[in-house]
């Protein structure tokens, strides 16, 4: 297979499997035929789709396979169904040799009963053919046949005939042999040597580049210890391995270097990082794919032996030993193949799909090529809200010659086989985009805003967090109408308080009042003594005068009690309005919103309700206490016409009558002026004492609101973890100072307004906010605007006492978001790392896992440290989500070892660069896909993909060397 259009992706690998050639251990029988067709239809059934074949110094097995069945579709016809060798086709078979080394295994020197000689695989490109495999290498390869005393040992070349004739000589030297064999003891007792192994493959350029040393360090390496004379054999034979034969957990780790205190020190000791292989070894067919306890090896890569190759320069990621496939990343958030649908007969847009991998997608090309026009279209398609918000903050292109074209259309399918379409996008699925200069316009100051909205928009992407975040913002908003009703309130009761003092002062003074009703008691008395009544007159007298007093006085009390029933009667069905519409609000929520404010929606209505009924009844209630007082006053009513009318029987014995009516007159008018006196009094107390619950009130509904402020910075700091040392994201309290602007502004700032609003004021008539003693500061200015008098000279004529407490204690707090890389603010840091940074807070702190659409997060590199973690960083994420990132740097598609590359042209750009049919065409495959077909119809298509990112990207043959060069590797 040349390429597979979905890059590199995860399949089956055995590359441990005997054939019947396999003479030392061959439970497969004599028939070929059966062997071939239990080889492949075993291998169908188990999904694996590279096999290596291996025999022992000899390729006669791997040979018969490919040259009398792959290539003979006869044959095959003969075995198997067209289905079947469709899918035979399909499976990658490579050369696998065994050999014995020259090293017996030697473990502890007091037990030498099991010696054994150590087992190495040489595993070859299956585009070598098998005479030349057998002409240039096997039959180059030489070993010990024979010796005499003092001389070099006589060596004999590889071959079939050399191991049959040695094999025939020991068996007639030791007749234990006998029984077996020539050539299978000609096999055992035939050692190599891994230097001249290796030399024989380096030297010859046929070779170089298509060959693996595997060596099986758990069989009977493991048996030497490292604390023995073989310590040296031991590490100088891993030395030499690129692959290693193990599915020991252990092992790997430790071949990964990760038992070292650093990659250097382990680097030090073993050379590069290996990667770990595993396979059947099966000699018989109930083992074939049947590794032990279901360790499967999974290469992603493409079927190929470049694809095997990539196992050597990334073993960690590009291989897996385990029961099921690799990768976990649920298929709805996975984007499997995209389209364009290009009815308008141009030929602009190719219909055909362009398929995407669940990893890393780099888009390349030159330029205008068509890069960032696929992935908007992609973006735009699968979220069309969140695409037009950050093309608007980047002032990014968004194509309107095609949007705007009715016969164009895109179509995105996810890997849980819905569909999306550009033109119909009322679906819409989350992905974070990340087009060209977004994260420059971020960086800069004027961003600000857009970063505070964009951090929020990412911890929201925590649904508790959300939830969360908005039932306290709904606090918020309810904190602030009950401070605006609460300062209407205060503000009217002072104007109140201000009236009835007043009209109490107007009265008159209750002393003096006091004093003049007691004068005029005094000369009544005379009066009385000088008209002779009797003791029991006077008595009758006094009585009838106190029970006239005391039924005007309640006769006042209960008209001041109507009064104050109705006023507290409208105060509580406002109270019990507002409260309605609070609980209403949240009926407008969604459903699962409610729930976290109460136990359901079916208590919000009983609550609702229940609120309805208290609102209704108030009135009623009210009207039959005030009834009742209206009744009392018609009984005092009665009662003081007849004391009236009993008083006047006595006023016949009086001798100076009209002076006595005058007197009681005057009496009369100052006791009703001091019952006046001592109700406004009430009146003046009662509302003073409304006034400051409110003013405390109000206080309280501030300092509330501060909190959950408060609370809200605190729930973001607990969310805001980002994965990274040495980035460090901060939710703090700020104080928007333009808007408490509002309340400066309403006096006149000519001059100090700290003389008359204290020091929380400064020079520049700024306020001087800390959040530690902001509440202070706030309840001072409060307290120093709550006698207008005394400030109205430096008040604007267009402010009043309600304006300046409602812009005192307006809502000013906002939330910002500080981000620090090494402890240094984002806004000192040079525009290469600042992106960086920022690029990390995107992707580090969303604890998503749908798609990232990134095009060219390369920009404003400005060093190779900032590159490198760049690099680290996108080899971290697409383990957890898929990436398609636009790219012109050649290290960000090979050294982040790009699971898929996307190849984009557009016709008429550049000479000899011109497409098959279409304006934009576009091919993929994985980076390991190398061939050139000169005659190929158009430039995507006669190069590999290798060979299309050495020529299109600045730098990317010397980005393959470099990567190669570590493993040992020259093009």
């Amino acid at each position: 297979m040349k390429n597979c259009s979905k890059g590199s992706i995860w399949r089956k690998w055995d590359l441990h499997v005997h054939t019947p050639f396999s003479i030392l251990n061959n439970q497969f029988g004599d028939d070929f035929d059966n062997y071939v067709r239990k080889l492949f239809r075993s291998a169908i059934d188990h999904n694996v789709s590279a096999i290596g074949l291996t025999d022992y110094c000899l390729l006669d097995g791997y040979k018969k396979v490919v040259e009398d069945y792959i290539l003979n579709d006869d044959k095959l016809s003969e075995l198997f169904d067209e289905d079947e060798i469709r899918k035979i086709k399909n499976i990658a078979i490579f050369p696998n040799l065994e050999f014995r080394l020259d090293k017996l295994v030697v473990g502890k020197e007091v037990d030498l009963k099991w010696n054994r000689r150590t087992n190495f695989h040489v595993i070859l490109s299956n585009e070598l053919s098998p005479t030349l495999i057998q002409r240039e290498f096997l039959s180059r390869i030489q070993f010990e046949t024979h010796a005499e005393t003092g001389l070099k040992a006589e060596r004999r070349a590889l071959t079939k005939e050399n191991l049959i004739e040695y094999g025939e000589r020991l068996i007639e030297e030791h007749p234990e042999f006998r029984g077996q064999s020539a050539l299978a003891v000609g096999i055992c007792n035939a050692s190599v040597n891994t230097s001249e192994i290796a030399e024989l493959l380096t030297e010859d350029g046929r070779f170089k580049k298509n060959y693996l040393l595997a060596l099986p360090c758990d069989e009977d390496l493991s048996r030497v210890s490292w604390n023995s004379a073989g310590h040296g054999t031991r590490k100088t034979l891993i030395q030499q391995s690129q692959l290693i034969f193990s599915s020991n957990k252990r092992t790997r780790s430790f071949l990964l270097g990760d038992y070292h205190d650093n990659p250097t020190s382990f680097r030090k000791e073993f050379g590069l990082p290996k990667a770990c292989i595993w396979g059947s070894d099966a000699h018989a067919y109930d083992t074939l794919f049947e590794p032990d306890e279901e360790n499967n090896t999974w290469i992603k890569a493409d079927l190929t032996f470049e694809g095997l190759k990539q196992v050597v320069f990334e073993p960690r990621s590009r291989v897996a030993i385990q029961d099921t496939c690799p990768g976990d990343k649920v298929s709805y958030e996975v984007i499997d193949s995209v389209r364009f649908k290009d009815s308008s007969g141009k030929n602009i847009f190719p219909e055909y799909k362009i398929e995407l991998n669940s990893d890393l997608n780099s888009i390349i090309g030159g330029k205008s090529s068509g890069k960032s026009l696929l992935l908007y279209h992609i973006s735009r398609t699968a979220n069309k809200e969140e695409t037009v918000k950050k093309c608007d903050l980047a002032k990014a292109s968004t194509y309107p010659e095609f949007e705007n074209e009715s016969n164009f259309d895109f179509e995105i399918t996810w890997n849980d086989n819905t569909k999306q379409s550009f033109r119909e996008t009322n679906d819409q699925r989350p992905i974070t985009y990340i087009p060209q200069l977004y994260i420059n316009k971020l960086a800069e100051e004027s961003g600000r805003d857009q970063l505070n909205e964009l951090v929020l928009e990412i911890l929201y992407q925590d649904r508790e967090i959300k939830l969360d975040a908005e039932e306290l913002f709904k606090k918020c908003d309810s904190l602030n109408e009950s401070i605006s009703t609460q300062v209407t309130k205060l503000v009217s009761l002072r104007h109140k308080y201000a009236k009835e003092k007043s009209e109490k002062e107007k009265i008159g003074a209750e002393n003096s009042v006091n004093n003049e009703r007691e004068k005029i008691k005094e000369k009544i008395e005379k009066i009385k003594k000088s008209s002779g009544f009797t003791p029991e007159e006077s008595k009758i007298y006094k009585k009838l005068s106190d029970r006239l007093s005391v039924s005007e006085k309640r006769r006042s009390s209960l008209l001041r009690y109507i009064e104050i029933h109705t006023e507290l009667k409208n105060e509580l069905v406002r109270e019990m309005e507002d409260s309605f519409r609070n609980v209403a609000l949240m009926t407008n929520s969604e459903e699962s919103e409610k729930k976290r404010f109460h136990t359901g929606s079916r208590l919000v209505q009983i609550t609702l309700a229940k609120i309805q009924k208290i609102i209704d009844d108030l009135p009623i209630e009210a009207g039959k206490n005030i009834r009742r007082a209206n009744s009392l006053i018609g009984s005092l009513d009665e009662r003081i016409i007849n004391t009236t009318e009993s008083l006047e029987k006595f006023s016949s014995k009086v001798k100076s009558q009209n002076e006595l009516k005058g007197l009681l007159e005057a009496q009369k008018r100052e006791e009703a002026k001091l019952r006046a006196i001592q109700e406004a009094g009430k009146k003046v107390k009662s509302t003073l004492e409304q006034g400051k619950a409110a003013s405390d009130q109000l206080k309280a509904l501030y300092e509330q609101l501060f909190d959950t402020y408060g609370e809200i910075e605190a729930l973001f700091n607990g969310a805001a973890k980002i994965d990274n040392e040495n980035i460090t994201l901060q939710a703090s309290l700020e104080f928007d100072h333009n808007s408490f602007d509002s309340f400066i502004n309403c006096f006149d700032a000519r001059g100090s307004l700290a003389s008359i609003l204290g020091d929380s004021i400064d020079s520049e008539n700024n306020y001087i906010y800390s959040k530690d003693t902001h509440l202070d500061s706030i309840f001072t200015l409060s307290e120093k605007v709550r006698d207008f008098s005394q400030i109205a000279h430096k008040v604007r004529k267009s402010a009043n006492e309600e304006l300046i407490l409602r812009n005192l204690l307006q809502d000013c707090f906002y939330i910002s978001f500080n981000l620090l890389y090494k402890n240094d603010d984002i806004i000192s840091m040079s525009p290469g790392k600042r992106g960086l940074v920022l690029l990390h807070l995107i992707l580090h702190l969303s604890n998503s896992s749908h798609p990232i659409l990134i095009d060219q997060p390369e920009d404003n590199l400005d060093n190779r440290t900032v590159y490198n973690e760049l690099r680290d960083f996108i080899r971290e994420r697409k383990e957890k989500r898929q990436i398609i990132m636009v790219t012109h740097n050649a290290n960000m598609v090979v050294s982040t070892d790009s699971e898929c590359v996307i190849v984009a042209n557009q016709a008429g750009q550049q000479h000899d660069m011109e497409n098959e049919q279409f304006r934009f065409e576009y091919v993929s495959g994985a980076m390991e896909c190398t061939f050139f077909e000169p005659d190929a119809p158009s430039l995507l298509k006669k190069f590999g993909i290798r060979e299309h990112i050495c020529e299109v990207l600045e730098g990317g043959q010397l980005a393959f060397e470099e990567r190669e060069r570590k493993y040992a590797f020259k093009r």
